[in-house]
């Protein structure tokens, strides 16, 4: 008997590990019984998607990400986010996101420190 060299997926040449299958197939194999199988991932976030294309921002990722956890924050402890936002905004009409999350963020914690439980478990 010959040993195998390749995976036996197709198209995956990819060198075997454990019983004819390279150790990303192998351990498919394993987890789900089909070595094919793959992880479905999260669920995008359809208020995150609403909200991130009517602010229209042309910004990267890790501030737009800022800009949502500004807005869940204010969200859940019931402040003004319009009004932080235009209170901090500068001359020029631009804005610091890192700015807004800090302040939401500070909020938080002062009701938290006054004992209000912002948490809805």
């Amino acid at each position: 008997m010959m040993k195998q060299i390749k995976c036996k997926i197709e198209n995956c040449e990819i060198k075997v590990f454990a019983k004819g299958y390279c150790a990303k197939h192998y351990f498919r194999n394993r987890r789900h019984g089909d070595a094919n199988a793959r992880k479905k991932g999260r669920k995008p976030d359809v208020k995150k998607s609403i909200v991130l294309s009517a602010a229209n921002f042309d910004v990267s990722e890790r501030t737009k990400q800022k800009f949502w956890n500004f807005i869940k924050i204010c969200s859940k402890i019931n402040l003004d986010a319009q009004k932080i936002i235009s209170d901090n905004t500068r001359p020029n009409g631009s804005l610091s996101f890192s700015r807004l999350e800090s302040i939401a963020k500070s909020a938080a914690a002062a009701q938290i420190s006054e004992g209000k439980n912002i948490f809805n478990y």
